[in-house]
């Protein structure tokens, strides 16, 4: 143990003897995993709690004094504080310590163990990757099956890059007591056990997985892998039926390069189809004695070279995709030749992937920073149509400067860009060279020109033209009006663009947070009715009735979660219509508050009291279902945003013809940076990406107080809690 660890466990004793509050001695303790779990972040933060479990060892990890223990109901991370301990998988323990937040879940801190037993380790949680990748099972020993596709090796461990389901996720193996690197293992469908660690982004949500294998006695080959990955025959890309289903499984395929991005994407065309790979990333490790498989360097593809290509696809609407992608030269040939197309045929989707060409006048140009490359973009405009070229590259390699207005004709690799419904919102061209990009012709000269300068010039003419005056003067005048109301017009374009350009990157933010949030809201209750319906199909007969009733609860459960969001977005659908109907009738205002009170009490659990004050008032004229949405989400975030006990007060009062209604909270606050964004769609504050939520309730607040001509104003600060004050004209 070090002076280190000796100091904290000390000051842990001295503050758990003499700071403990009145009582807290006799809570007992925590005897179960799934009780430590189920204390959540928050409680462990602010207050430590006893644990004493009993369990198997599932992944002893000895360098950092920490095991994982699993018993009959769920399995957690322990940090132990024994000298001696030589923790060992499969051994029977008994820990005693404190359970204290981690970065994502509780975990038993500051730990005595002893060993009470040696056995085997409890059968493993039989699950999805995608409920792994949701963080549902961090700490628990489960079981997954994928498909190999890296391998590397230090001195005690081994790695693995694994496909499961079209997700990816990485499994350590300790110890790996073999000298040779495991290659016999790529490409075999295998059946992995271990211990679950989440990975987390820089908010503390989940971004992936990691297995913790101890030792290959808990990997199973199930379908061993090809010596030679290219030894298959050969899929066709005229719309295989193969290559447009999720697999883990790599095909194979080939074709002419049309073009290999610095991205790492590779473009293929023949047989009457194309198709886009992206290449296998090799595993890479710190350690510089680390050993990898053999692979050739990777020499960029030129268009016309013929590959042969493995990978495995992914689903998709259009062009077929191929991930973690591999290829072998066969041969070399002419550049595949770009396909004339009209915008109508690229909408039909039948071009995408394809090298294509078209004509297009340049609107604008702009360069970003993408990681290690930048990316140079040109708005372009065919007919009605705006769309992007992309010219991928590093360094200095730029497109030479072309003038505004100039009129192209464009090549490259076509990227449909789809909206709702996997409809054709947009595409883009991707540009191979600047080649592809061939001007047709210049602007007009007199176009750059301002138009001081055309009526100074103008005025010349009329100038040197003395003798043709009375003749000129209505020309000129003629002239001079067209000129002003071609420029007006070219500045209402310009506009009409820059609006259009900015509405569609509000579209694309807007698409970008209901994305997020329908991954983070759905995803967790499909994975909970995913898991408790398997489990009902394969262990039906085995399960208690009540166990049955357990799981049946939590399809339910998960059921309602999700409709109560898709009710809140059909809500939000019906509000921007305009078919979110204000139908006013008399109503006692004080007794509907009454009653709101009590049932959102009832069903938050009575997390926190909510103390209702009001005047007398008399009966008033309202839409009420639309006062319910507004009260009800405001007192709803007032109590799922406040410590548990909190009160929040909620008052009603009149000032001339309008209706009071305040609703104030002692919660965690919203960030100054994030209250100008308060009533937009899907936005969430900075601060509670650990509590669920869609980012809907204040938008469809706002939209029910404008139907009633009301007003709605916040008061907040971060860590000091939340007033809303909404104004309605309730009473004539």
């Amino acid at each position: 143990m070090t002076k280190a660890r000796l100091l904290i466990f000390g000051l842990w004793i001295l503050f758990g003897a003499f700071g403990r509050a009145p009582g807290a001695s006799s809570q007992p303790p925590l005897s179960l995993t799934q009780q430590v779990l189920d204390l959540g972040l928050e409680r462990t933060r602010h207050s430590p709690f006893t644990v004493r479990i009993q369990g198997f060892v599932t992944y002893p990890d000895a360098a950092a004094n920490m095991i994982y223990v699993q018993d009959s109901s769920a399995g957690i991370r322990v940090v132990y504080t024994n000298v001696n301990y030589q923790p060992a998988s499969g051994q029977m323990v008994e820990v005693e310590g404190t359970a204290v937040a981690g970065l994502f879940a509780p975990f038993v801190d500051c730990s005595n163990i002893r060993v009470i037993g040696v056995g085997p380790i409890p059968e493993p949680c039989v699950a999805p990757a995608a409920r792994m990748v949701a963080g549902e099972l961090f700490g628990q020993w489960v079981q997954v099956e994928g498909v190999v596709r890296d391998v590397a090796k230090e001195s005690e461990r081994a790695f693995l890059f694994v496909s499961s389901g079209g997700l990816r996720f990485h499994a350590v193996i300790q110890p790996f007591s073999s000298p040779e690197l495991p290659v016999e293992w790529l490409d075999a469908r295998m059946v992995l056990r271990g211990v679950c660690w989440t990975d987390v982004d820089a908010e503390n949500k989940p971004t992936g997985f990691t297995l913790y294998i101890p030792g290959t006695e808990h990997l199973f080959v199930v379908q061993p892998g090809a010596p030679d990955i290219f030894r298959q025959p050969s899929l066709s890309l005229n719309l295989h039926p193969e290559l447009r289903r999720q697999s883990d499984a790599r095909v194979k395929v080939s074709g002419v390069v049309a073009f290999h991005s610095p991205s790492g994407h590779i473009y293929l065309q023949g047989d009457g189809g194309a198709i886009c790979a992206r290449l296998l990333v090799p595993l890479v490790l710190p350690n510089p004695q680390a050993r990898y498989r053999e692979r050739p360097p990777l020499v960029p593809l030129r268009p016309g070279e013929r590959v042969e290509m493995v990978g495995a696809p992914t689903a998709s609407s259009f062009a077929p995709l191929l991930q973690d992608a591999e290829f072998r030269r066969i041969g070399e040939g002419p550049a595949p030749a770009p396909t004339a197309v009209s915008v109508g045929e690229v909408f039909s989707g039948r071009f995408d992937g394809q090298l294509i060409s078209l004509k297009a006048r340049l609107l604008a140009s702009e360069q970003r920073q993408v990681g290690a490359l930048k990316h140079q973009i040109l708005a372009l405009q065919t007919g009605d149509t705006i769309f992007e070229a992309l010219w991928e590259y590093a360094g200095t390699n730029t497109l030479p400067p072309l003038a505004k207005n100039s009129y192209l004709q464009a090549s490259g690799i076509c990227a449909v860009q789809l909206g709702e419904l996997n409809q054709i919102r947009s595409f883009r061209l991707l540009v191979r060279d600047p080649a592809d990009l061939h001007l047709l012709g210049r602007p007009p000269w007199w176009e750059p020109l301002p138009l001081v300068r055309m009526l100074a010039a103008a005025i010349g003419l009329a100038t040197v033209s003395l003798g043709w005056i009375w003749l000129l003067r209505r020309q000129v005048s003629q002239r001079t009006a067209e000129l002003r109301a071609e420029v007006a017009e070219r500045h209402r374009a310009q506009t009409e663009l820059h609006q259009a350009l900015a509405a569609e990157r509000e579209l694309g933010e807007l698409r970008t947070r209901f994305v997020s949030m329908v991954s983070h809201e759905f995803r967790t209750p499909l994975g909970v009715i995913l898991s408790a319906t398997e489990n009902l199909e394969s262990y039906f007969e085995r399960l208690k009735p009540e166990q049955r009733r357990k799981q049946l609860q939590s399809v339910i459960q998960a059921t309602r979660h999700m409709a109560k969001v898709m009710e809140n977005v059909l809500l939000l659908g019906r509000a921007e219509a305009g078919k979110l109907e204000f139908k006013a009738a008399p109503f006692d205002v004080v007794k509907f508050c009454e009653t709101l009170t009590h049932q959102l009490e009832s069903s938050t659990g009575s997390k926190c009291p909510i103390h209702f004050h009001s005047v007398t008032l008399p009966i008033a004229t309202g839409a009420e279902p639309l006062l319910r949405h507004i009260l009800s989400n405001l007192l709803t975030n007032a109590v799922k945003y406040s410590p548990e006990g909190t009160p929040v007060e909620f008052s009603l009062d009149r000032r001339n013809g309008d209706a009071i209604f305040c609703v104030q909270d002692r919660g965690i606050g919203i960030p100054s940076s994030d209250q100008k964004q308060l009533f937009q769609a899907f936005h969430r504050g900075a601060n509670v990406s650990h509590l669920p939520g869609t980012g809907l309730g204040l938008v469809i607040v706002k939209r029910c107080v404008e139907l009633h001509g009301g007003q709605i104003r916040c008061v907040s600060a971060e860590g000091a809690g939340t007033t809303f004050t909404v104004a309605l004209p309730l009473f004539p």
